[in-house]
């Protein structure tokens, strides 16, 4: 009798080639970050098991929290980039305002003036498109994170032995 059940990875070496890396990078990240392994009830080492399925989901997952992670770190440095520029050209702006020259219509200074005039607004326009642009992606944080306590609901490891209701019930074997 045939059955549709996916392949089981039944160890370490088997799990770190499938995921391109070495044994104990693999093993650091079930500790560290929540890789999903499986391993018998009452047993905190020695058998392990995973399935390919989830590895891909998790990996999935892990991957779009560092790209969510580096783009939030871009947005912060632009928008502190922005600030910086932003009080450079108030003060510019403050200091030519303070002229007793300024005042007089007359005066070829009122072009830099008007153009520095145009920077700052364009600068808190682009200062607050930014902010909106951080707080999306701190939301979209926020989803991924859930996403990822949906997949692992058990806290940073899958195993069988984490959740008492699952000691006392039949696991299919390991083929």
């Amino acid at each position: 009798m045939a059955t549709n059940l996916p392949r089981a990875l039944t160890c370490w070496k088997e799990i770190a080639e499938y995921l391109h890396k070495g044994v104990r990078t693999v093993q650091r990240w079930e500790r560290e970050l929540g890789l999903p392994i499986h391993r018998p009830p009452n047993r905190s080492s020695g058998i392990v098991r995973a399935l390919p399925a989830e590895l891909d989901a998790w990996m999935k997952v892990q991957q779009a929290a560092d790209d969510e992670h580096r783009e939030t770190e871009w947005l912060r440095d632009k928008v502190e980039k922005l600030r910086t520029e932003n009080e450079v050209l108030r003060r510019a702006l403050s200091s030519l305002l303070a002229r007793p020259s300024y005042r007089r219509s007359d005066r070829s200074e009122d072009v830099p003036i008007q153009s520095l005039w145009e920077q700052s607004v364009q600068l808190l326009i682009a200062n607050i498109s930014a902010r909106s642009r951080q707080n999306e992606l701190l939301e979209r944080s926020k989803q991924l994170r859930s996403l990822v306590e949906q997949a692992n609901p058990a806290g940073a490891s899958s195993r069988y032995e984490d959740s008492a209701p699952n000691r006392n019930r039949v696991r299919p074997p390991l083929n």
